[in-house]
């Protein structure tokens, strides 16, 4: 029971969330908000940790050579993720990075989406990275 995108991923228990979110946003970019999804923190084990981006904050942090290329973006995200010396792959319109936490690796997915498609706003959990 665990993520399958980053190899040796271990499952992230509830009493572990709030220590891996203040990593997470610790390990982040300036500027990105954090919209919690899924089932990390309210199920006492879970697979990975699921968040929703902002694809317009995405492209405002860090921008394209090309305007507005997301995809472009999320690579620029996933290589912010290895230059810290982090594990992280892309699937989809998906960033996953394994994030250390109590000498385990736990796969957090990182999905950029438009947050007027989405009902961001309403739904989710909006977990800043501003200080």
């Amino acid at each position: 029971m665990s993520g399958n995108a980053i190899s040796n991923a271990k499952p992230i228990k509830k009493q572990d969330y709030q220590q891996l979110l203040t990593k997470l946003k610790s390990l982040l970019p300036d500027g990105l908000t954090l919209y919690q999804y899924g089932s990390a923190g309210k199920k006492e084990i879970s697979g990975d940790a699921d968040f929703f981006l902002s694809s317009s904050e995405l492209l405002s942090v860090l921008p394209s050579h090309r305007d507005g290329n997301l995809l472009e973006s999320r690579k620029l995200l996933q290589e912010h993720f290895i230059n810290q010396g982090l594990q992280s792959t892309r699937t989809g319109v998906s960033v996953h990075v394994g994030v250390p936490l109590n000498n385990e690796i736990i796969q957090v997915d990182l999905t950029a989406i438009d947050r007027k498609s989405t009902r961001l706003n309403s739904s989710h959990t909006d977990i800043s990275r501003m200080p």
